[in-house]
């Protein structure tokens, strides 16, 4: 093997287009250079580093007349490591907010009265005319309800049972032969709880002008 050359000397190494081209350019012994891979190789030549595009380095030895092809072997390109592509980190999608429900209000404590029948009649010589006032509360209503009657005519006295009352109460008009004859309009009023909630209900009272 042919002795490694001067480190100023390298950079004259000359790569011949044919082996058969001049074998003394540069004053050195390499005369032939080649490549296949078009790719940059590292070359060591008794200790010192090339860096070519050869992959087979020819050099004739003048010493014995002969090209010497086996001082390098199985030198391969040195790739370029290609950079990882950069990812694209996927957005976090906004979570959409979750409505509140509104609370459905609780209903306020109350109640409200009713009466049946809505019209009883009594004869010319008087009579009892009966009602049932029915209570409904809501909202936890829990309180008891005083009754009173508005509406009687002259003669007739109402009175109910119980009172107060709490679900229902029967009210009872008694009408005497001296109320005149006509139609006359009651008006029950409830009062109950704290504070003091009021409420009415209406029925009908006629005096026949039949015995």
């Amino acid at each position: 093997m042919l002795s490694a050359p001067a480190q100023a000397q390298l950079p004259n190494i000359f790569a011949a287009d044919d082996p058969s081209g001049s074998l003394n350019s540069g004053g050195a012994n390499i005369a032939y250079l080649q490549n296949t891979t078009g790719s940059d190789v590292i070359l060591i030549l008794d200790g010192n580093t090339i860096t070519t595009k050869a992959n087979r380095l020819n050099i004739f030895d003048r010493s014995s007349g002969t090209w010497v092809q086996e001082v390098i072997q199985d030198q391969q390109s040195q790739p370029i490591a290609t950079p990882a592509p950069t990812t694209t980190p996927t957005p976090t999608p906004t979570p959409t907010p979750t409505p509140t429900p509104t609370p459905t209000p609780t209903p306020a404590p109350d109640f409200s009265l009713a009466i049946s029948p809505s019209s009883v009649t009594v004869s010319r010589g008087g009579g009892v005319a009966t009602y049932t006032v029915s209570i409904t509360t809501t909202g936890g209503f829990g309180s008891s309800v005083n009754l009173e009657v508005g509406g009687l005519p002259a003669g007739a006295v109402g009175t109910f049972n119980p009172n107060p009352a709490t679900g229902s109460s029967t009210l009872t008009v008694t009408v005497s032969s001296g109320v005149s004859r006509g139609t006359y309009t009651l008006t029950v009023t409830g009062t109950g709880g704290t504070p003091a909630i009021q409420h009415t209900a209406t029925a009908t009272l006629v005096k026949s002008q039949q015995k």
